[in-house]
This record gives structure tokens, sequence and C-alpha cells, in this order.
């Protein structure tokens, strides 16, 4: 005879769904910001994450003081972790260390979550602090990436010639082969002579 307990049916599947989870935890790169395959933040755990995307709208001046709309520009997407960390006095110190150590370098790290993965990220800030509410022995650091946009070494070089091509004065000297001196014609003489 099977008893019909309510409500454990919920339990089971909500048990499932947290197995699978924890599994596929393990598969997946945690939360965080890494070097390569690294993590470069020692923390015990991510507690939030926010992206920003923005794209601006130029607006300029034109005559009798109204706007005109031109053209719609890509900002580099900018990143927030926040990274915690509890234990011992030393312990907590070694989130900070890590976040200090790599903060004013230049070197491009990749944003992993769960949803994303986002190469090509510089760190540009963090701020952290300590509250008597919400534990003293806990440490919440957020560290702030925004997108790097690298260009390609090639069409670098095209910008540079074309913009060199088109501004006379960015040309290099170039000379052309030998040049021999010779008389000036009576020509020439005489349309110095009427100058001076």
């Amino acid at each position: 005879m099977a008893i019909d307990v309510p409500g454990v049916g919920e339990i089971v599947t909500l048990l499932t769904q947290d197995a699978i989870s924890l599994f596929a935890g393990q598969i997946n790169a945690p939360w965080g910001i890494y070097l390569g395959f690294l993590p470069i933040v020692q923390a015990d755990t991510v507690t939030a994450f926010d992206y920003d995307q923005d794209f601006d709208i130029s607006d300029y001046p034109v005559e009798q003081g109204q706007f005109q709309s031109y053209n719609k520009v890509y900002r580099p997407f900018e990143t927030t972790f926040r990274f915690s960390k509890g234990g011992t006095l030393a312990q907590r110190q070694l989130l900070l260390d890590s976040v200090q150590a790599i903060i004013g370098d230049t070197n491009l790290y990749n944003v992993v979550t769960a949803d994303a993965t986002y190469v090509g990220v510089n760190l540009v800030g963090y701020s952290y602090s300590q509250r008597a509410d919400s534990g003293l022995g806990l440490i919440q650091v957020d560290v702030r990436a925004r997108q790097v946009k690298e260009t390609n070494t090639l069409i670098s070089s095209i910008a540079n010639f074309i913009t060199n091509a088109i501004d006379p004065s960015n040309d290099s000297q170039v000379n052309g082969g030998t040049v021999q001196s010779s008389s000036p014609s009576s020509f020439q003489l005489s349309s110095l002579a009427s100058i001076f």
C-alpha cells in the first residue's frame, strides 16, 4: 500500500535539481576573473555580478540652436564582480592582496559567469567595505573591468598610410634620386631681376 505524503514530490524534484546543478558546477569553471585558465582573484565566492553595455547616439548642434543625431557609437562593456572572503584576517587579506597585485597592470583577462564568458577586459578599479551589520569577519570586494578593443596591426598601418596621403604635411621627405645643380636660365635670371 502506497502512502501519499504531500510535498514529497516537490522535495525530490528540488533535490534532483540541486544535485544536477552541483554536478554541472564542477564541470564548468567557477565564476570569476581569469588570466588564461587561471583564476586570479582569491575569493571564497562571487555574491554579485553586473554587466553594462551602452551605445551612444552622437548629437551635434546645427544652425539656430537645434541638434542633429548622426551616428550610433559602440562603447566598451563594463563588468563588476563582488567577491567575498571570510575566515581569519590573513585569509581576508589574501583577497585584497590578489586584487591589488593586478589592478594596475595592462593584462587582458577573461570574465567567466554561468551564462557567458567575456574576453579581453582590463581591470579599471575596485572598492570594498566592511560593516558591523554585515559581518566583520567577512570582506566583500567589488572589482570593475572594462572591455579593451584591440586594432589589427595591418589595419592600423593602412589607416596611417591613408592619413599621411590625405595630409601632405604628414608625408616624410623622399629622395627620388640624385639632383644635379645647373646654372639658371636667362628667363630665371630676368624673373629674379624684376623682383629685386
